[in-house]
């Protein structure tokens, strides 16, 4: 596998042509979890606490100014899509992935 580059575009922010971390380009994996607001189980798994969602993520969100990721799974991605375009996000989208019912579905 060759090394990247700072020459190669998609190792770019598209707007304003900085370089991005790795971080910000890498594939995603299994340990890359949703980060979207929502409720999840207590220990025993029966009353919901306010907490993160969690679930495996599928996009990547790196806003500059932030200068960390956020991740999301595909609905929470599309419910926050335009707020994160808005704000110069240079998103990293794996939905395409899993399975299209699975897409659809989030």
């Amino acid at each position: 596998m060759s090394t990247p580059t700072l020459d190669r575009p998609d190792l770019r922010d598209p707007s304003t042509g900085r370089v991005l971390p790795l971080a910000a380009t890498r594939p995603l994996t299994k340990n890359d979890r949703c980060d979207a607001l929502g409720s999840v189980p207590d220990a025993k798994g029966r009353r919901m606490r306010p907490g993160t969602c969690g679930v495996e993520a599928l996009v990547r969100a790196w806003i500059p100014r932030v200068d960390r990721p956020l991740y999301f799974r595909g609905h929470h991605y599309r419910a926050h899509e335009p707020r994160l375009l808005e704000a110069g996000a240079f998103v990293h989208d794996e939905r395409d992935r899993v399975a299209p019912a699975a897409v659809t579905q989030g």
